[in-house]
């Protein structure tokens, strides 16, 4: 292998004195140009001092021109010559948006030439056996390039009022679904929707039906055209998709075992569970024992590659933190915030399943917050905790057949009100719906 020279770094000295010249030529322009302009787009050394004395004489209240410009450099004769030069050769003020794209593209061509080099070199010096964190700084460091370069302005606050407006009238009307909706109509009453940020926490005790909720609504999103991840540690990615078809085709597993669906019904099952699964957004991830190290990288890939609106986790418990920690109170506790931070980073919304062992809670009751506690942060995390609670769980429901009566307990929103959701739940086809909807 040999060394990559990139020879000279690119860059358009024409265009940073073009900018340079409209920033003091300009009094309004100048502000647009200073809103707009980042110090690093300019590679010259020169000009880049010169645009720093432009911001600090902004910052100072101080009018931007050729005289207050070569004041900041005192008996500088050199610089004196050269912001000269600059503002003689004026050129058209009508391009100057045309040369800060060129400053911006030349910026970033270099900034990837330098985090490529940086990637190369980390790549030749680690020495550890866990490439998913090395592979995860390299992707950032690429990726934050092209977020780094997005500046956001000031937005008058009646341009905005439409929109708010908008979502008012719909929570005024009964339809309050201002993120994205569950499927649930209660659940997004209490919820508004999911939004981008958000670290939702839904927990349950074994075999209450958590993860075929959290299934039912990655398909509810994804069939409203919205993406959603659904990373499962637990489950193979075959035993996902089965409960994805008899959930989606309303069949029972007793059908398809005894044969007792005719050619034809099974040629419609087949046709519209194909239908309706085939081209949905729904992406299904069944490694192991993950960190969040590695979910963060491959839910950064699905964002760029396919979009991503909400990840489901199932479920936090058979995570691990990648790194050495006293105890797992302290590894779920960090696990918890690198939920949270990715949440955030990637603007999308986390719903992290979270597993209660009856050991653990003590009681038969509905399930409380404080039994997050033992997890870590998670309660201080979350922007929303759900509960799951079926108060006949261990009698399995023999004599009452698969159908079950289970709640959906907000516990916490930090948001919005708490409150409880009764639904239905059916265990061999794996589907829930709201109780006052559904009878």
């Amino acid at each position: 292998m040999t060394d990559f020279n990139p020879g000279p770094m690119p860059y358009s000295p024409e265009a940073e004195r073009a900018v340079l010249a409209a920033l003091m030529a300009d009094q309004d322009l100048a502000l647009e140009v200073l809103a707009s302009v980042r110090e690093h787009y300019f590679y010259n050394p020169t000009h880049r001092a010169i645009f720093r004395a432009c911001c600090e004489l902004e910052k100072s209240g101080t009018a931007i021109d050729l005289v207050s410009v070569a004041g900041k450099f005192g008996s500088s004769s050199d610089m004196m010559d050269t912001i000269v030069d600059i503002c003689t050769d004026l050129p058209t003020m009508a391009n100057t948006k045309y040369h800060v794209r060129q400053l911006k593209n030349y910026s970033t061509r270099r900034q990837l030439i330098s985090a490529s080099q940086t990637i190369a070199k980390n790549a030749m010096q680690d020495t550890s056996n866990d490439t998913s964190a090395l592979l995860d700084r390299s992707e950032h460091a690429i990726l934050s390039i092209g977020e780094g370069n997005v500046t956001k302005d000031f937005v008058r606050a009646g341009e905005m009022l439409d929109t708010s407006l908008e979502d008012l009238g719909r929570m005024r009307t009964g339809s309050p679904v201002v993120g994205i909706s569950t499927g649930f109509k209660r659940l997004d009453a209490y919820t508004t929707g999911l939004h981008p940020g958000e670290f939702i926490i839904i927990g349950a005790r074994p075999a209450v039906g958590k993860t075929s909720l959290a299934l039912n609504m990655a398909t509810n999103i994804a069939s409203s055209g919205r993406s959603a991840g659904f990373f499962s540690l637990e489950m193979q990615s075959k035993e996902i998709m089965n409960r994805l078809i008899y959930s989606t085709s309303r069949i029972r597993p007793v059908q398809v075992v005894n044969n007792l669906i005719s050619e034809v019904q099974w040629g419609r099952i087949v046709k519209e569970t194909r239908n309706r699964l085939e081209s949905m957004p729904l992406y299904i991830d069944d490694s192991a024992a993950m960190t969040p190290v590695e979910m963060r990288a491959k839910a950064r890939r699905l964002k760029h590659r396919a979009g991503l609106d909400v990840l489901f986790i199932d479920y936090i418990q058979l995570m691990s933190c990648g790194a050495d920690r006293e105890n797992r109170q302290q590894e779920v506790t960090q696990i918890s915030r690198d939920l949270k931070a990715m949440a955030k980073d990637l603007d999308i919304t986390v719903v992290a399943l979270s597993q209660l062992s009856r050991k653990t809670t003590g009681h038969n009751g509905p399930p409380m917050l404080h039994e997050l506690r033992e997890s870590g942060s998670l309660e201080q995390d979350a922007d929303v905790v759900a509960f799951l609670y079926d108060p006949n769980a261990e009698a399995r429901y023999e004599q009452e057949g698969p159908t079950r009566r289970v709640s959906l307990i907000l516990a916490k929103q930090r948001n919005g009100p708490t409150g409880e959701i009764p639904m239905f739940f059916d265990s061999e086809i794996t589907t829930f719906e709201e109780a006052d909807l559904a009878y």
